[in-house]
């Protein structure tokens, strides 16, 4: 099968892995191996590079720190949690480095992470674009009246991917979506005799994937509604 040529952000992502190959510790070093050679699978990087675009992680660097003190870098609802979860992969995924919740007594959810305090500022920065993103396309995407259950696994799982820097590598499969999209039906009014036409006609991965690489290019939360109209009426 022929690859697909790398796109800016995907070129990116594979120096920052080459750069943890060389300089990061064995354990990280051997994950990043394992990331550039599946994306080297994938992607095609031969040719010049165009100009790079605007991407979320690149401008920022980790600087682990060890002993008991930890920095908060997201705070999250308890209906956002799952949300927050993606925040939390996002960091692990891209910067190798693993956080903990910490649950206040006012029921919200801390993230945190041992890193210091120019790390967790740049953090927090990304953290809350990646959380206010989601947060407005799965609302806009949840009130659209067409989908089910069965639709937001593979809706949100695209946009995370779309947001990493690309879909599922050659024989992973795409999440299902069970089901039809149909509109909600509202009390009081009654159905009529002809069955609605589903509204969102690309399937929810895909349609999650193209809104993904837009976070990932920092188009602002508040602008993404928007953009998921556009791509369901297009």
């Amino acid at each position: 099968m022929k690859k697909k040529a790398a796109p800016p952000e995907i070129r990116n992502k594979r120096a920052g892995l080459k750069e943890m190959a060389e300089r990061g510790t064995e354990h990280e070093a051997q994950i990043a191996i394992t990331k550039l050679k599946a994306l080297e699978n994938l992607y095609d990087f031969s040719g010049s590079m165009t100009e790079a675009l605007p991407n979320l992680f690149d401008d920022v660097h980790i600087t682990r720190v060890d002993g008991h003190h930890s920095l908060k870098v997201l705070t999250v609802e308890p209906s956002e949690i799952e949300i927050g979860s993606y925040v939390k992969w996002a960091f692990l995924d891209r910067f190798q480095v693993d956080s903990f919740w910490r649950k206040l007594k006012s029921g919200k959810t801390e993230l945190h992470m041992y890193v210091d305090s120019v790390s967790g500022e740049q953090l927090r920065a990304v953290g809350n674009h990646i959380h206010k993103s989601f947060r407005a396309i799965w609302g806009e995407f949840s009130n659209s009246g067409t989908i089910n259950n069965g639709q937001r696994a593979p809706f949100l799982s695209g946009v995370y991917d779309g947001m990493m820097g690309g879909g599922r590598p050659e024989g992973v499969r795409v999440p299902s979506a069970h089901g039809a999209s149909q509109p909600r039906k509202r009390r009081g009014v009654k159905s009529s005799k002809k069955p609605s036409e589903p509204v969102v006609g690309i399937h929810p991965y895909e349609l999650g994937l193209a809104l993904g690489e837009k976070i990932a290019m920092k188009v602002p939360p508040k602008s993404l509604p928007e953009e998921l109209r556009k791509l369901i009426a297009s």
